[in-house]
């Protein structure tokens, strides 16, 4: 073949086949580029999907101090015809690790700078490997795993420390943390094709409910709560599809279950269905409603029974029979005509809710509990009346106030079974506070409710169709919420008050808890729920740390060493997740989803239901009674942007853009859209650190790496059977603005897990204005009470 320059083809193929052998190198330099790994913005991965630094023979030297890792070139893979390569949604995820082996070719010839890897030379069982990748030169066998987080598997383990050797297990196949995956991750012919394409890939974001069954709870609010917020979630998404395909819209398009619906019956099918659980879960509470007045009557009459007349007895029981079965027909009636009240509501209400918290589920349990209440109390003196005639005049069931104050109670009282927590589906083994409601704080809703229904209906021509208007005139925040940092909510452990505000990195990960109210009364550690309001964090984990507190002057708790009651104190996180925001970001939502963008306007009309989110250059009608929300650091006339602007006169509004330079709320601890929450500045240091796992075969020598560290110093203390037992902290760092990875690095240990515990000191306005001071500071929304 003829080599020079002038005649080369410069096409694989035409200027022979260049081959080469060489080893991966360590993955700290080409980890970010792999998907799924998260980091704080697009612009830190280093390229697309799986390639890798790759350390060939003969053509780097095996010095790093010659050539270091970083500058190596990108190395793609040639996968196999049986993994696809993205298209129609087949693909496989390459299973290469720091220190494999690996062979392929040049794509571009002898100039060397596009290699392909090929294939992997495995190790064998007589492989001497050492226990971390080499930092002196390369081609050195090691074992792939990560000393950062690489969880070492038992039959892998160093059975000669002092000869950097792994004992392998003959005919054992080595179990490796990347699976096969069966989705694309390049996404190639994956584009939206239909509208109900939009509504599935939004419809997958919502909550999935794990009812648990009746008798767990007098109220099942946890059911209703869900199936509420599925359906307006699910209507939402569905309309605002409709929104983005309005221009090739037809009647019918919208698919589910195998059929196609118009928007309008689409609406009607979600209402239904949530209609359907949420009358099946009241099936019970009803019953056992019915339950307790048919007892009720029966034992006041088996007191009076007895003391009357022969000839009266008779005609007594007799009468009880027939009101028995009047009462058994009033409730049947009843049971078949839920489904219809709660689907009048949640037709009146689907528009007008953009949040369902608990407090607004209370509110209509209260509002249908009630009304059927004083419809039961109207009924039953109807039915009763006859036995009066033949008894004289007998109170069985009391006053109406009274009755149901009796109801509830006797609801609230019933023995309360052992039934998991399965409200809500959690990636955390359904970790979460249940949602249940307190009977006894509904008491007084319901017997509001229950008095001016019984004064004003007629049992036998009652039709059931009951007004829920005074059910959205609550007081409850069912609008939209601004998305910003997670609450912390405590549940369990049998005590509670315990709040505390999140700590967020300018990476979206939760760096800590800062501690406004420890609690009391803690029989065991509660667990911690961080709820995002709309679902843009996840994967955070944490974990209580208990300790001695007592009460203080302001009526809260704080820790205290000779405090004789026991509160958290402090908080691990033992995951930071990732995706949290510090701040709002000038978005809205609730329940775990974004409603609008942050460059979108919101309008709620003057009778309550809301516009779906309008997209900039949008002409809107607005008119007297409106309430409109401009993105932040826009201004329209007097329409302030941020913040919500009630109309008074008509007039039409072209929907403004975000602009990331306008002007914003000025805080002690920076530029922000403005939503209403007050901010603080704190700057965390590394107070104390948690030993989740000791780990072994680690020897004295080794020491604690912290990255990025801030000036934090740890080091390990190692017992004689080569575990970690403790950490002394030389230097706490100061100024932690993400969370660190702390590993031992050791040539011969392997698992011990490390979590950082971060204290903060709280900083006033002069001190935040003092050079070297600013740059360490992290911004804490005080989100308790909030919202």
């Amino acid at each position: 073949m003829i080599e020079q320059g002038l005649f080369k083809k410069h096409f694989v193929g035409r200027d022979g086949f260049v081959w080469w052998i060489g080893q991966v190198v360590s993955d700290k330099e080409w980890v970010v580029n792999i998907p799924g790994n998260p980091t704080a913005s697009n612009n830190d991965h280093k390229g697309f999907d799986y390639r890798y630094k790759v350390r060939i023979m003969g053509y780097h030297t095996a010095s790093q101090a010659d050539l270091t890792d970083n500058d190596l070139p990108w190395a793609s893979v040639m996968l196999p015809v049986t993994a696809g390569g993205g298209a129609g949604g087949g693909s496989q995820t390459p299973n290469i690790k720091q220190g494999s082996f690996v062979y392929g070719f040049f794509l571009d010839g002898e100039d060397a700078q596009q290699p392909i890897i090929m294939g992997i030379v495995g190790y064998n069982q007589y492989t001497p490997i050492l226990g971390k990748a080499p930092t002196d030169v390369g081609f050195k066998p090691f074992s792939g795993y990560n000393n950062k987080s690489d969880i070492v598997p038992t039959y892998s383990i160093l059975s000669a420390p002092n000869q950097n050797q792994v004992a392998q297990t003959t005919g054992t196949t080595q179990p490796t943390k990347n699976g096969t995956v069966d989705q694309s991750n390049v996404g190639l012919g994956g584009n939206q094709k239909h509208i109900s394409d939009d509504i599935e890939r939004d419809d997958a974001k919502i909550k999935t409910a794990l009812y648990n069954t009746s008798k767990c709870k007098p109220i099942p609010a946890g059911e209703i709560t869900i199936a509420i917020r599925e359906a307006i979630q699910s209507i939402q998404n569905a309309k605002k599809a409709v929104y983005t395909w309005r221009e090739n819209f037809t009647t019918k398009l919208i698919k589910e279950d195998g059929k196609e619906y118009g928007l309008e019956e689409y609406i009607q099918l979600k209402i239904n269905k949530a209609a359907e659980k949420i009358s099946s879960a009241m099936k019970t509470t009803v019953s056992d409603i019915q339950k307790y007045i048919t007892r009720k009557i029966n034992n006041g009459m088996k007191d009076i029974y007895f003391l009357l007349f022969p000839d009266k007895q008779q005609t007594a029981k007799e009468g009880v029979d027939t009101a028995m079965d009047l009462l058994a027909c009033l409730f049947k009636r009843i049971i078949k005509n839920l489904l219809k009240m709660v689907r009048d509501f949640l037709l009146s209400i689907y528009e007008r809710y953009i949040n369902v918290p608990l407090c607004a589920v209370q509110s209509f349990v209260s509002a249908l509990i009630g009304k059927l209440m004083g419809l039961i109390m109207s009924a039953v003196q109807a039915i009763l009346e006859p036995l009066n005639a033949i008894l004289g005049v007998v109170d069985l069931i009391g006053g109406i106030l009274d009755f149901v104050v009796d109801v509830l109670s006797f609801l609230n009282c019933e023995e309360e079974p052992s039934c998991a927590n399965k409200d809500e589906w959690s990636l955390d083994a359904n970790i979460g506070p249940e949602l249940n409601i307190d009977v006894n704080s509904v008491i007084n809703q319901v017997k509001g409710f229950a008095s001016s229904v019984s004064q004003s209906i007629n049992p036998d021509n009652f039709n059931f169709d009951l007004d829920f208007s005074d059910v959205l005139q609550d007081t409850c925040n069912v609008g939209a919420l601004f998305c910003g940092p997670p609450n912390v909510v405590f549940f369990g452990g049998g005590g509670g008050g315990t709040t505390g505000n999140a700590i967020i990195s300018v990476a979206g990960e939760v760096l800590g808890v800062d501690i406004t109210n420890t609690g009391n009364g803690y029989a065991r550690t509660p667990l911690i729920q961080l709820d995002d309001p709309c679902g843009k964090g996840n994967g955070g984990l944490l974990r209580a740390i208990m300790g001695p507190v007592s009460r203080q002057s302001d009526g809260t708790y704080q820790s205290d060493p000779n405090g004789d009651d026991t509160g958290v104190v402090g908080v691990v996180v033992e995951r930071p997740g990732f995706g949290y925001l510090p701040t709002n970001d000038g978005s809205q939502g609730g329940d775990g989803r974004v409603w609008a963008e942050a460059n979108q306007t919101t309008v709620q009309r003057s009778d309550g239901t809301y516009d779906i989110p309008y997209n900039p250059g949008t002409v809107i009608d607005l008119f007297p009674g409106d309430i409109v929300r401009i993105p932040p650091g826009t201004n329209i006339g007097d329409i302030i942007g941020g913040t919500y602007n009630v109309i008074t006169d008509n007039t039409t509004i072209t929907a403004p853009n975000y602009t990331a330079q306008a002007p914003y709320k000025s805080s002690i601890a920076g530029d922000y859209p403005y939503d209403g929450n007050e901010r603080y500045p704190v700057i965390s240091y590394l107070c104390d650190v948690s030993i989740s796992n000791r780990g072994f075969g680690y020897s004295q020598g080794d020491t604690i790496v912290v990255e990025p560290s801030y000036g934090a110093v740890l080091e390990p203390v190692i017992d004689n059977l080569g575990r970690i037992i403790d950490v002394n902290i030389i230097s706490s760092g100061e100024g932690f603005k993400e969370y660190p990875s702390i590993f031992i690095d050791s040539s011969t240990g392997s698992n011990a897990v490390i979590l950082p515990r971060f204290c903060i000191d709280r900083i006033g306005e002069d001190k935040f204005k003092e050079p070297g001071v600013r740059d360490k500071v992290v911004s804490v929304v005080d989100c308790v009470g909030k919202n």
